[in-house]
């Protein structure tokens, strides 16, 4: 198979306005096209589809079900700390640094509860 990349990540939300206002705010998402009940937004090559489910539960038990656990974007040690930086600046929660022995994260909550990671690699990987 010849395939470039991860195109897209699709995020079941209760409400897409307030979904792609936290995305915009926070990362700097912008639309990049509206259905009825779905809108692709995009920030550089990333997209997430957010998908309108506004009586959706939320997984109560992360650790013991078969979900995607996170998503992560990534940047360099001088991206890493002006993350930070924005971050407080806006008032946005986040756990970390966390050190991993390769690399150092944030993690970051939406407000559907989907959890974000971004990261720098200050180890050489494969």
């Amino acid at each position: 198979m010849k395939l470039s990349r991860i195109d897209h990540v699709a995020l079941a939300v209760r409400n897409l306005e307030a979904s792609f206002e936290w995305y915009s705010r926070v990362i700097g998402f912008t639309i990049l096209h509206k259905w009825a009940h779905t809108w692709m937004i995009q920030f550089g090559d990333s997209r997430i589809g957010l998908f309108s489910r506004p009586g959706a539960a939320s997984i109560s038990d992360l650790d013991n079900t078969i979900a995607i656990q996170h998503f992560a974007f990534l940047t360099d040690a001088k991206g890493f700390e002006n993350c930070m930086s924005e971050l407080n600046a806006k008032s946005v929660p986040f756990e970390g640094p966390e050190d991993t022995g390769i690399a150092k994260s944030l993690l970051l909550t939406d407000p559907d509860g989907h959890s974000l990671e971004i990261t720098y690699y200050h180890t050489p990987t494969r």
